[in-house]
């Protein structure tokens, strides 16, 4: 055989080489293409999820907190008479798998740690609330209110034997539901923020900005309270 047949063969070997060389390359950049676009993405939506996570558990304290002023102010006895209730909660949160995922990848596991489970407070706190604002309002609903301002007063006298004891195990069962609230307002909204500004300053060279974030006060959003006292 020639010399030009062999030089033939060989450089359509490694023409193919080269090819497939070039061909596993562009594919292999346009995977790390599409998984840094994933990954973006993923930041990007974690982030707005605990941002609203914080914003509203910081929101139910500030509510409470205000309440309780309020409640001190008007001469009340702190309980479950002295907090209103709130009608329209937020919307709940959940973190998706492959946010978590995203997550467990910055190889930050006191991070990971922290915010893993905020979704399923979040959600707890709303049931809570939710909770609560039933209970009472189909209490204070049926017992005989006089209401001096926004505040009501209930005459004891008026109460049927009947009307007290309903009164006073659902009052009982309040009472817990109000100690639990005012356990976890402070903390909640605290644990929400440190794992805000922790994510913050971790996915800030991921992403390649710049900016930071600070806790200022707000009035708590998509929060209303039902007037029935």
């Amino acid at each position: 055989m020639s010399g030009e047949f062999w030089a033939a063969v060989v450089g359509a070997i490694v023409g193919a080489l080269a090819g497939g060389g070039i061909s596993a390359w562009l594919q292999m950049w346009d995977y790390k293409r599409a998984r840094a676009d994933t990954n973006n993405g993923l930041a990007h939506s974690l982030f707005f999820k605990l941002y609203a996570v914080y914003s509203d558990l910081d929101g139910f304290k500030t509510y409470v907190n205000g309440e309780l002023t309020s409640a001190s102010e008007a001469g009340l006895t702190p309980g479950w008479q002295s907090l209103k209730p709130i009608a329209n909660g937020p919307a709940e949160i959940q973190f998706s798998p492959e946010e978590m995922t995203f997550l467990l990848s910055l190889r930050n596991f006191d991070l990971f740690n922290l915010v893993h489970s905020l979704d399923r407070v979040h959600r707890s706190t709303i049931s809570m609330f939710a909770l609560y604002a039933e209970r009472r309002i189909a209490l204070t609903s049926t017992l005989p209110a006089q209401m001096e301002g926004p505040v009501g007063s209930i005459d004891l006298r008026l109460l049927t034997p009947e009307m007290r004891g309903r009164a006073e195990a659902v009052g009982a069962e309040l009472q817990s539901i109000y100690g639990s609230i005012i356990q976890r307002v402070d903390f909640d909204a605290g644990e929400a923020w440190r794992a805000l500004a922790a994510y913050n300053e971790i996915i800030r060279p991921v992403l390649g900005y710049s900016f930071s974030i600070e806790k200022v006060g707000h009035t708590p959003r998509s929060l209303t309270t039902e007037s029935t006292d």
